[in-house]
């Protein structure tokens, strides 16, 4: 993705034509701030990863995760239990950028860039309180965004 296409990309989603979706904890509310976990104490993937035997992640504590594909994100809530067990289910929510403008995921330099890294975003809407962790959907989902990133 060039930076054309990253700014025409910003720009839709902030005329509201493209939506990003973040998946993970559960219990925020619109208007809440995502927080990397530097900030939140939550977990981040970074762990995960590299037990998958990922060589090459530069996933950061400082960042937070969106996507524009909404099935990615429900797959990234679904793991939640599997990162945080005993906390429930992982929610899916709709997000906005507010001050910040969209910067590709470091992880994916090849592309397509279907997500990406930002300080922190907002909460506009909860699209899912408790995504099933055992839908086989989500579990296709992550397997297919791990051989992009592979």
């Amino acid at each position: 993705m060039d930076t054309t296409e990253l700014r025409l990309l910003d720009s839709q989603v902030r005329a509201g034509r493209v939506s990003l979706f973040h998946g993970g904890a559960p219990d925020l509310r619109p208007g809440d701030w995502v927080l990397p976990p530097s900030l939140s104490g939550m977990p981040s993937m970074r762990e995960r990863s590299e037990a998958a035997g990922f060589t090459r992640v530069m996933t950061s504590e400082d960042l937070v995760y969106v996507t524009t594909e909404r099935a990615l994100a429900a797959a990234f809530a679904a793991d939640w239990t599997t990162r945080m067990p005993g906390t429930g289910r992982g929610w899916l929510y709709r997000v906005d950028l507010e001050d910040h403008e969209l910067v590709p995921d470091d992880d994916l330099p090849r592309g397509p860039f279907i997500s990406f890294q930002l300080p922190r975003v907002r909460v506009s809407a909860v699209l899912d309180r408790g995504v099933d962790p055992n839908d086989r959907r989500h579990v296709r989902e992550l397997r297919r965004f791990v051989a992009l990133i592979a």
